[in-house]
């Protein structure tokens, strides 16, 4: 076998291997997802029999909406993890097309504009598994905070390349915050960070009162 043959060959197995890392990920964390909600459910469950025995149905109707809740996070977690399991849904178009159902979804219903800029020929580009898993949750967690904390009328979602890099700008012209002592300032920020770090990139985040928050991501 002469060398460029068992380049191609180490090269591939490399990649089998990777692959393989990242199937048992992805099934590691469903597992985990999955159980945790599931043992919620179960939890709440249990708890809304005793208390329809002691009818009081105010208690009753709020842990039935927590059942309701954990239900939907449930099949949302594992429609991501389907999503982007699916070679199909390779290329930055694919993403931008889930980012864009999802932002009309939640950001629609909270009045907000969005708007989503990428090149067209950067739409093309190959996103690995991990990659577009992170890169949309990440959005998810931006959009989420923005709602719950910005009371912000616009967001703007961009996708541009630098050097070879994937560069994600995700902003609002809402109230801002200082980084330190605020709730914007919580876990949703710390597990964006660590999602970057995961996919070898840097993360960084500007605020200022007033003038809105921007995340900038390269990976």
């Amino acid at each position: 076998m002469g060398l460029g043959a068992t380049a191609v060959y180490r090269y591939r197995v490399s990649r089998l291997i990777e692959l393989e890392r990242v199937r048992t990920r992805i099934a590691t964390d469903l597992h985990d997802d999955i159980g945790s909600t599931i043992g919620s459910i179960n939890l709440y469950s249990q708890v809304a029999n005793l208390k329809l025995n002691e009818k009081t149905s105010e208690e009753v109707k709020s842990i039935l909406d927590k059942i309701e809740i954990s239900s939907r996070e449930i099949i949302d977690k594992t429609g991501d993890a389907v999503w982007a399991a699916n070679p199909s849904n390779d290329s930055l178009k694919n993403l931008l097309l889930r980012i864009e159902g999802y932002a009309a979804s939640v950001l629609g219903a909270a009045e907000i504009r969005f708007q989503i800029i990428c090149d067209e020929k950067l739409s093309e580009t190959f996103l690995e598994m991990d990659e577009r898993k992170n890169l949309f949750l990440i959005c998810k967690e931006a959009i989420h905070n923005i709602i719950k904390y910005a009371d912000a009328s616009e967001v703007m979602i961009a996708f541009s390349k630098i050097e070879g890099r994937l560069k994600l700008i995700i902003s609002d012209n809402g109230k801002g915050f200082m980084l330190n002592g605020n709730a914007y300032n919580g876990n949703g920020i710390k597990n964006m960070k660590t999602r970057v770090e995961g996919l070898k990139g840097t993360f960084k985040i500007s605020s200022k009162k007033d003038k809105g928050t921007t995340i900038e991501i390269l990976i």
